[in-house]
């Protein structure tokens, strides 16, 4: 069983995100113009202090890493723009 986090878009869409010990993903969101449920799948690694993130369609494919972040008991994670906190 996978960790999940779960957010909202900066443009205010829910997500849930599972991350899966194989380095597997499942997200679910909602469609922005139309709420309908959508889904996607990908892969996730941890290289050095940073964790990248690619899926099969979202954000087109490309892979995207960020900076990981011990926060007490909470794990944070950096783009360079903004701070996301599971």
């Amino acid at each position: 069983m996978g960790h999940t986090v779960n957010g909202v878009t900066p443009d205010g869409q829910p997500y849930k995100e599972v991350f899966n010990p194989d380095g597997t993903l499942q997200g679910n969101s909602v469609e922005r113009s139309t709420g309908a449920p959508i889904t996607d799948s990908g892969h996730w690694q941890l290289v050095g202090d940073k964790m990248c993130i690619t899926w099969e369609t979202w954000q087109n494919g490309a892979i995207r890493c960020h900076k990981m972040l011990s926060l007490s008991d909470r794990l944070g994670w950096s783009n360079g723009d903004a701070l996301s906190i599971s």
